[in-house]
């Protein structure tokens, strides 16, 4: 599922979480730096981690791309 290889991809460290400055790490390395913004990955961050333990587990990241803006 490209989602789940998505998630895989941020969590360099196999934490099984994610945080803000790996979804940041992806994007500089996609090149995508002029498309998503440190300030929109910071409002799907804050979003997303329900738990707010300041990561952002699998379950997380799915309900929040299901949920959407």
């Amino acid at each position: 599922m490209f989602l789940s290889q998505l998630f895989q991809e941020m969590d360099t460290d196999g934490s099984g979480t994610i945080s803000a400055g790996d979804m940041k790490a992806l994007v500089e390395k996609a090149g995508a730096q002029e498309y998503v913004s440190d300030e929109r990955i910071n409002e799907f961050f804050a979003r997303a981690d329900q738990s707010g333990d300041g990561k952002i587990s699998i379950e997380e990241f799915f309900q929040a791309i299901i949920e959407g803006p």
